[in-house]
């Protein structure tokens, strides 16, 4: 068998830049999955390298590109790129210019080697060392998880992908589901000395991936996150309790709603506004639809600039307003954590909402791949790195907005504010070394805070609930009890409303017990039932029917 030394030379300098690359962030248990699957890259090309170059060629070049890809993942995010990650590519201007030109130049320098090309010089590639060699790989796959490969990881995530974006709700459970969830109560307790935010003009902020782990009674660092802590120190906060999904668009759409989303609409590539609210104007009741039967106003304020799909999206959810980036600045682009904070200072005291308002709060200065403009974290004298700085930033920024409530005596009387995160963070290889936290999965601890003049403080342990229990809860410090929803999560206080779905993480077709973190499997019985509720519920969740109307009216 006559074979291109070149594609030899070729595979040899994958492997080699492989190997450095996974040694030198640390996961070098990807090696073994990378070489095997390098070596089967190479016995499948080899044989026609050279009768049919061009066909080889585009090979090595799609190969090249998945393995940059795959790469480029483990350097930013220790583990190989996942359903998430493509569904969001549209919002791929989120993560950064670092993220993005470094991972670009990953993927670069794969495209690079194989601009080598195929021909040039020959070697004689005799069967029995052909067989030898399939032989060889074939065994050391018997050592290699399947998940670990790039190339099948790659298509797996891909195929997930469209299976979430291609989900056609069913009509018939949609009927069903709506019979089994549907109900004219909120929550069942009779407790006492619950916070009452009635008649409260409520702030409530989702601030980008925030895990509990960041906060100073969880970190070894000193005053981090001093102005939370000091918060927290007056406020009512839960411990133990943790996010229901990821990301973003889930994360809000879902904890509004106490509902999983398969793809999140948000999640979907490609889809025009009309499509999308075609999609989530459905039977999912939410938070500005509950709150507009009881009196109240709703806005929401993002951080993104109005070209962005995230306003685009938040304009689905029936709030009265969605305040933008382009609301306070000239320039086209997102707003700092520093103007974010002082913006919404200036809104609640502009005169512009009208009361009694709940208002949302989305920032986008702790996305992963994000700089600190405005603040440097340093311990012992040194700098740790930019995830530090980030959530540090977000934490003076966020000081200086209460400082603002502080000093004006109509906002301290009449405001709560709410303190909390659209998901946990994203375990990237800089957050797990600055934080201890080595999870590989997007579901961990995090924080739940509400503060307002005269609360008594105090903690609660949510007991390892989840923010499924979000919406619930605020219409239960709301008094807002005879609302039909389809939720599905309990109030926090709540000990008579119970639903299985409080202690399991889901995020597409990946399901997790927050009890304990382990993976829900479709072999086990009591898995697999929960796991069918789940996916029937999304049915619902995303159906492509129904209009923004009174919802009290939906009973059907």
């Amino acid at each position: 068998m006559i074979v291109s030394k070149r594609l030899g030379y070729i595979v040899f300098c994958y492997a080699v830049l492989v190997s450095a690359l996974l040694i030198y962030r640390n996961v070098a248990e990807y090696i073994l999955p990378f070489c095997c699957s390098l070596g089967v890259f190479f016995l499948l090309v080899a044989p026609f390298s050279l009768k049919y170059k061009k066909i080889s060629y585009l090979f090595m070049w799609i190969y090249a590109l998945i393995v940059g890809l795959q790469m480029a993942s483990l350097w930013h995010s220790n583990q190989l790129i996942q359903d998430l990650m493509i569904s969001n590519i549209r919002a791929v201007a989120a993560v950064g210019e670092y993220v993005f030109y470094s991972s670009a130049a990953i993927v670069a320098v794969f495209l690079f080697i194989s601009v080598w090309g195929i021909g040039g010089k020959t070697f004689n590639l005799s069967l029995r060392r052909y067989f030898f060699c399939v032989t060889l790989i074939g065994g050391l796959f018997v050592f290699v998880s399947f998940d670990k490969l790039p190339v099948y990881s790659f298509v797996k995530a891909f195929t997930m992908s469209l299976t979430q974006s291609n989900f056609k709700s069913d009509k018939k459970i949609r009927a069903q589901q709506k019979r089994i969830y549907g109900k004219n109560w909120v929550y069942q307790n009779n407790k006492e000395n619950i916070p009452d935010l009635r008649g409260k003009n409520i702030v409530t902020i989702f601030s980008e991936g925030f895990s509990a782990k960041i906060l100073d009674k969880n970190n070894q660092y000193v005053n981090l996150t001093f102005n939370i802590s000091q918060l927290m120190n007056k406020s009512v906060w839960f411990d133990n309790y943790f996010n229901h999904t990821a990301s973003t668009y889930r994360g809000i759409r879902g904890q509004l709603s106490s509902s999983y989303q398969y793809a999140g609409v948000g999640d979907y590539p490609n889809i025009s506004v009309d499509e999308m609210k075609s999609i989530i104007e459905d039977t999912v009741i939410n938070i500005p639809a509950i709150l507009r039967d009881n009196g109240y106003h709703s806005y929401f304020l993002c951080a993104h600039a109005p070209s962005e799909h995230m306003i685009s999206y938040l304009n689905t959810f029936g709030f009265d307003r969605v305040f933008h980036a382009a609301d306070f600045i000239d320039d086209d682009r997102a707003l700092s954590d520093r103007e974010l904070f002082y913006y919404l200072g200036e809104l609640l005291k502009s005169g512009q909402l009208q009361e009694p308002y709940f208002i949302g709060v989305y920032n986008i200065g702790t996305h992963v791949g994000r700089s600190s403009p405005d603040a440097v974290y340093l311990f012992n004298g040194e700098e740790i790195n930019e995830v530090v700085n980030r959530f540090h930033n977000l934490d003076i920024m966020f000081g200086r907005f209460l400082r603002t409530v502080d000093e004006n005596a109509t906002l301290q009387q009449k405001t709560a504010i709410i303190f909390t995160t659209d998901h946990a963070t994203f375990p990237t290889r800089d957050y797990q070394k600055a934080f201890g936290d080595y999870r590989t999965y997007f579901m961990s601890t995090i924080p739940l805070v509400l503060y307002y003049d005269g609360i008594k403080p105090q903690r609660i342990d949510a007991e390892a609930r989840n923010s499924l229990d979000f919406a619930p809860t605020l219409l239960n410090w709301l008094r807002i009890n005879n609302a039909y929803n389809y939720f599905l999560g309990c109030s926090l206080y709540d000990d008579e409303c119970r639903w299985p779905f409080e202690f399991i993480y889901s995020m597409g077709q990946h399901s997790r017990y927050t009890t304990n973190g382990i993976l829900l499997h479709k072999s086990k019985l009591h898995d697999k039932d929960l796991l069918a509720r789940i996916y029937d519920f999304y049915h619902l969740s995303e159906s492509d029917v129904g209009k923004w109307i009174n919802y009290s009216d939906k009973k059907d």
